[in-house]
């Protein structure tokens, strides 16, 4: 996206707030900023470690999503800012977009096409019985100033803790809170790939639009699963994406996706493939509810038998996560040992906690509600945390995330009766005594 920013943009024009987290790289960081300065732009990087944590996120849409709505906060100083997603090329200078007037409305946005069922979904989920001012987050011209002065972040925010399980997280808040009060703008602005694969009857624009935004697209935007690396990616730009991606030092990314059941509903019309893989979703979902279903039946019989909190519980199942669960994020696998071992047991993150758990979020969910979470982001936790932990009149066994402390530090807590694992996005140590069931998680991600 950068690099068709600056291609298509002079470059003084340009001044880049790129927003990242911890997960990514120092290394891609750097090479980031250096492609911006080495084209003549500025750029400034925001670190928003540990500021949105407690929000809803799927694998396709990570918390990263979140980020735009901190922007208000994150740039005190300025009045208007143009969001714009990571995964567009930029054909056409912004310079107009920039100066569009959003006539009191607090963003400029352009209306999300949406696949057959979609809405259906929408609807559910955010309690609309129309779609038809549905936009998409992709590409935000955002009056700063409005959005501050209306308290639009908290806003959305408990919009989103109130709905956890929404299918688009970010997305869906954001229509959900700024419906009313957004400007509708040319899809040439956020030209996704439905202009080009939709009829025009399923298009929510003019037949003018449709035909303007496909002979002269500024932003492409190129939403959906799969991207221009991967093997289905099927768009009239695709050679010009990959063309910058050359001029960039991720020239070398090997190709995505490429399956033998991708092989196979490939060369299917964009529809047909959609209808196919929605159909088989539907199914498996299906499938998936009738067996937590039966599950959740076998479960509440063995509690009535076995309690919870007993042993051999919890034995059965380390043993249903080790044959069943292998899709867990290491982090979520000891956590769910751990809560099993020692319910009610202190939980304390040090630094930014990076739960990502693969498909399976009510086991984290589950470990939390079992475990007592203290968080501590502050740069140098380990005085206050320690001081918390040594006084507890009853230890109990203790998890540090992204933790900071030294040997000497980790040595003083186990005195004290606790049971320590340092984790790093990996697990890196263990300190102290801890249970035959967190070993057995440890080991399994290990090898």
């Amino acid at each position: 996206m950068l690099a068709s920013l600056l291609s298509a943009n002079p470059p003084e024009t340009v001044h880049v707030h790129l927003l990242h987290d911890a997960s990514l790289p120092d290394r891609d960081l750097n090479s980031l900023t250096d492609l911006v300065r080495e084209r003549g732009g500025a750029i400034d990087t925001v670190d928003v470690s540990g500021r949105v944590e407690a929000l809803a996120w799927t694998a396709r849409f990570p918390l990263s999503a979140w980020f735009r709505v901190l922007l208000p906060g994150l740039l005190p100083d300025l009045d208007r800012v143009l969001y714009i997603d990571a995964d567009v090329l930029i054909t056409a200078r912004l310079e107009p977009l920039w100066n569009i007037d959003l006539y009191g409305n607090l963003i400029g946005a352009i209306t999300n096409p949406l696949y057959p069922g979609m809405a259906d979904q929408i609807c559910a989920d955010i309690g609309w019985t129309d779609v038809t001012g549905y936009f998409n987050s992709g590409v935000l011209l955002i009056d700063l100033t409005g959005w501050r002065r209306h308290g639009i972040t908290d806003e959305v925010f408990r919009f989103a803790l109130s709905r956890p399980h929404l299918n688009w997280p970010d997305q869906d808040s954001l229509n959900a809170v700024l419906s009313d009060r957004c400007r509708h703008l040319h899809p040439r602005w956020n030209a996704m790939p439905a202009l080009w694969q939709l009829p025009r009857r399923l298009l929510p624009y003019s037949d003018r639009e449709i035909e303007e935004a496909i002979a002269d697209p500024a932003i492409l935007h190129f939403i959906g699963p799969h991207k221009p690396r991967h093997f289905r990616f099927r768009h009239p730009y695709r050679q010009t994406y990959l063309w910058y991606l050359s001029q960039t030092p991720w020239r070398d990314s090997d190709q995505e996706g490429r399956t033998p059941w991708n092989a196979l509903v490939k060369p299917l019309p964009v529809l047909w493939s959609y209808r196919v893989e929605r159909q088989l979703e539907l199914r498996t979902r299906r499938c998936k509810q009738l067996g937590r279903d039966a599950g959740e039946l076998i479960r509440a019989s063995l509690r009535t038998v076995i309690p919870p909190d007993a042993t051999v519980y919890g034995w059965l199942r380390a043993v249903r996560r080790l044959l069943f669960q292998r899709g867990l994020d290491a982090l979520v696998d000891v956590l769910d040992a751990l809560s099993d071992t020692r319910p009610g047991a202190q939980l304390v993150i040090i630094g930014q906690a990076n739960f990502d758990p693969i498909g399976d979020r009510p086991t984290l969910d589950r470990a939390l509600s079992h475990l007592q979470v203290t968080r501590s982001e502050s740069v140098d936790p380990w005085p206050a945390v320690i001081e918390h932990l040594t006084a507890a009149k009853e230890p109990a066994a203790a998890l540090l995330v992204q933790g900071r402390g030294e040997s000497a530090q980790l040595a003083e807590l186990t005195q004290h009766g606790y049971s320590l694992l340092e984790l790093d996005g990996a697990v890196l140590a263990t300190h102290g005594d801890v249970s035959l069931r967190v070993r057995l998680a440890l080991w399994r991600h290990r090898n």
